[in-house]
């Protein structure tokens, strides 16, 4: 049987332990993409859920258009006539 020398075994050592920090890396990338879509997911629906507060306020709960840089509110008509 072959054993390989203190320079094959140095190469080979080096060569895992690159391949062992960047699955390191790759699980807390994955992590961090994980909690981001998981605080999207929640940042979407407290958005959804302020609209629809405002569009109980604003149009009886009816669909609304809001202007983000003005604040201005608008009803939207039903337009089933169309």
């Amino acid at each position: 049987m072959a054993t390989l020398n203190e320079k094959e075994k140095s190469a080979l050592d080096k060569k895992i332990e690159t391949i062992n920090a960047l699955n390191r890396q790759i699980l807390d990338y994955t992590k961090a993409q994980y909690k981001a879509c998981e605080l999207q997911d929640e940042a979407e629906k407290s958005l959804q859920a302020f609209y629809e507060k405002l569009s109980k306020k604003y149009n009886k709960g009816n669909a609304i258009q809001i202007n983000i840089e003005s604040g201005e509110v608008t009803p939207v008509e039903d337009k089933e006539g169309e």
